[in-house]
């Protein structure tokens, strides 16, 4: 997911606070083609990259019609997100709240943990791509003697950065450059292989001939893939000045998305064939001029890596929140994380920071306010310094462990962006929409169908992961 994750409406503390900032600050609210950009941003990614592997592995038929499908049910999935959020009976503002809203507790931790799930996959994703990236860039200057030590590198910059600790706002300057370093290097890409003829036109094929059912099954979870990302809807919805009209925003992106990568899907398979994405590495890889091979990386290594800056930050929160670990002393703002809900109601599991908040809360006088406040602080720095540093050791070290690029992302899929797309929205519209008796068993069964498309999408990437292997143990050079 792709995916730059950004949340407009930073990390809110509770309902209640999201409704004074939208009587206080009208004119700062989202508008629909401010939502369309936002949900492009946060969904159109790393995804893109690996749908020419994906075509390679399914041929011209069954790839189209799977994306048509998939791309229509993502669509589809938005706007019942929208639907469920004006159809709401309490506050919400993030998607923890509707899952509590429908089915209490347990609804709320399924929701948090696919999220999260969905959260540290992309983390991980992210950390293979900037290794790789970083690698292709300086290719052949001999600075590291093995890619995966590039991952070392990433890691600790990101750890490093997310030390800023930022509880507002993403900049929109920083999301902006997100999204060029991502659109730049795919239109790059496209006018690349149509400007460069192949010496050896291979043939391409209206069903994959050779393709296994591991790795056709991989390929789909890759097209899924490729439109996940809403488990930020809620947010979207609470930060636009009319929430009615984010249908047309879900209509807009997804179309924006649908031609983006149909482009560079099809072009790139068409002109350099079948075998030139066996290897299932992200298309940046298949570049054979030299200069632009390290440029359009150089720009990847930045787009992931300012994605996984995001991540960390969001996991970590979310982490700590879990855990009853206050991180947020020292910051502007004593907020919740970008999925997680600070509801009263919320799961005992998952407690807030209300118990740091009371501790503050008995001291007396300046003097012990200060003294407080100066241990809060050093305490909050330190938890949030160890739970990042290990959040970003733990995507470096699953990183290493797994650098296959489409086979991780297939798992991710598989694991979490089956079931925000199609399994979540579809099991809430069940019990918080009004609908009719046909209309309900249709879900059901779309639900049974999701969990079943789930669990084969991980057995294949788990296999094709295994398979992979022995042709590339961990951490070898």
């Amino acid at each position: 997911m792709s995916r730059l994750s950004v949340s407009v409406s930073g990390f809110h503390g509770n309902a209640e606070r999201a409704v004074d900032v939208e009587s206080a600050q009208p004119d700062l609210r989202m508008s629909w083609f401010s939502a369309s950009l936002l949900i492009v941003a946060n969904m159109m990614g790393t995804g893109v990259l690996s749908l020419p592997y994906a075509l390679s592995q399914l041929g011209w038929v069954p790839y189209f019609v799977l994306f048509a499908v998939f791309s229509t049910g993502a669509a589809i999935s938005g706007i019942t997100y929208s639907r469920l959020y004006e159809n709401r009976k309490s506050d919400w503002v993030v998607i923890a709240d509707a899952g509590f809203e429908a089915y209490g507790r347990m609804g709320s931790f399924f929701v948090q943990h696919v999220a999260y799930v969905y959260l540290g996959g992309c983390t991980i994703i992210y950390n293979v791509t900037a290794q790789d990236a970083l690698a292709q860039t300086f290719k052949g200057y001999g600075i590291m003697p093995c890619d995966w030590l590039w991952g070392v590198v990433v890691a600790a910059t990101v750890a490093l950065v997310v030390q800023c600790r930022s509880s507002s706002s993403v900049p929109w300057w920083i999301a902006a450059i997100g999204v060029l370093t991502i659109l730049g290097p795919c239109i790059a890409i496209v006018v690349y292989v149509l400007m460069t003829p192949p010496e050896n036109p291979v043939p391409t094929e209206l069903f994959a001939q050779d393709a296994t059912m591991v790795h056709r099954g991989v390929a789909v979870m890759d097209i899924i893939f490729a439109f996940a990302g809403q488990i930020m809807f809620t947010e979207f919805l609470t930060d636009m000045n009319d929430s009615r009209q984010f249908p047309k925003s879900v209509g807009t992106s997804t179309a924006l998305m649908a031609v983006s990568y149909s482009a560079v899907a099809a072009i790139c398979y068409a002109r350099m064939g079948p075998a030139a994405f066996a290897d299932g590495a992200a298309v940046t890889s298949h570049i054979e001029n030299d200069t632009l091979l390290r440029i359009l990386n150089a720009l990847l290594a930045v787009h992931v890596m300012i994605a996984e800056i995001i991540e960390v930050n969001v996991l970590t929160r979310g982490i700590a929140h879990s855990l009853g670990v206050d991180v947020s002393s020292g910051l502007k703002t004593t907020q919740a994380d970008g999925v997680h809900s600070d509801r009263k109601s919320a799961p005992d599991s998952l407690p807030s920071f209300s118990k740091s908040t009371a501790a503050a809360g008995k001291s007396s006088g300046p003097a012990s306010d200060a003294n407080e406040g100066g241990g809060s602080l050093c305490r909050g720095a330190v938890a949030w310094l160890v739970i990042s540093s290990l959040v970003c050791l733990g995507a470096f070290v699953i990183s290493a462990l797994v650098p296959f690029f489409s086979a991780l992302m297939g798992l991710v899929s598989a694991l979490a962006a089956v079931a925000q797309t199609y399994t979540i929205p579809l099991a809430l519209a069940m019990k918080l929409l009004p609908m009719r008796p046909h209309t309900w068993w249709l879900c059901a069964v779309l639900v049974v169908v999701s969990i079943l498309l789930a669990i084969a999408g991980t057995v294949a990437s788990a296999a094709d992961i295994v398979s992979q292997f022995s042709a590339s143990p961990p951490f070898s050079c």
